[in-house]
């Protein structure tokens, strides 16, 4: 299967969601390559590419972050880097508190 179709099922799924939760271990203080190399994939859906493909608006997107340690800037560096992927998604963030 190619890329582009597993990006377009997430996508797919993404746009049937209601609540998206992304969970990423922390990997020298931020996401992981591969969670990365999603992100970079999922530029056609993002409000910076013209023209952009869109999901449905309205969704609210929570972040986890999982490391080891009392360390808690890098979980925040984490958080912080899939509120800006949600945010060019359109995904509302939320903060559990």
């Amino acid at each position: 299967m190619s890329d582009a179709t597993v990006i377009q099922g997430i996508m797919n799924e993404f746009d049937y969601a209601d609540v998206i939760v992304a969970v990423s271990p922390s990997y020298w203080a931020d996401i992981p390559g591969q969670f990365k190399a999603f992100i970079d994939r999922c530029t056609p859906w993002c409000n910076t590419h013209d023209p952009h493909a869109t999901i449905r608006p309205g969704k609210k997107g929570y972040a986890i972050a999982l490391r080891t340690g009392p360390n808690m800037p890098e979980c925040e560096r984490i958080i912080s880097s899939i509120e800006h992927f949600y945010g060019h998604l359109e995904i509302e963030f939320r903060v559990i508190v």
